[in-house]
């Protein structure tokens, strides 16, 4: 499987805009003005997914000098299922280093689910506890894991990251 990677500002823009909507609750995601900021930030790179021509999914990620950040990844609903995100992180993980990413807390069955596929793929669960950005300042802010790939980030880089993420991409969020 091949796929491509371009920026969301192209034709598939809305398409893409829908997948993030329908995806992520709205305590994890950007309002669109605020996402529509933080595309000018030439640290964020908001990707579409494409399998030929055919829209499958989308990859939001952040990239600082010393740390990537991969913040969202989602796909169709008809394409899940279908290997898409295992090539997705294969091709990042190629390509992008010192990569970190949240998940939710593994408590319940999808989120265990979600912990299990970055594990297959060489991520490690982290033992720090993480707050999501406030991308909405209606809704409180909670609890995710952080995972790294190869190798679990010590005490000093995941405050790097933490302050990274708050400075940078949590510019973005409402105010």
């Amino acid at each position: 499987m091949i796929l491509k990677y371009e920026h969301m500002n192209g034709d598939y823009g809305e398409a893409a805009w829908r997948i993030y909507e329908e995806s992520f609750p709205r305590i994890e995601r950007r309002r669109k003005e605020d996402h529509q900021s933080a595309m000018a930030d030439e640290a964020f790179k908001p990707l579409v997914v494409l399998d030929g021509e055919q829209l499958v999914g989308i990859l939001f990620y952040w990239k600082w000098k010393d740390c990537t950040y991969l913040e969202h990844l989602a796909f169709e609903k008809a394409c899940r299922g279908r290997g898409y995100g295992s090539q997705v992180i294969r091709d990042f993980c190629q390509k992008e280093q010192d990569i970190v990413l949240e998940i939710e807390p593994p408590e319940d069955e999808i989120a265990i689910k979600r912990l299990r596929f970055y594990e297959r793929l060489g991520f490690q669960m982290n033992p720090y506890n993480h707050l999501n950005l406030p991308y909405r300042k209606d809704l409180g802010k909670h609890m995710l894991k952080i995972m790294s790939y190869q190798n679990c980030l010590s005490q000093g880089e995941y405050d790097y990251f933490n302050h990274l993420l708050i400075t940078s991409a949590g510019a973005y969020c409402e105010k």
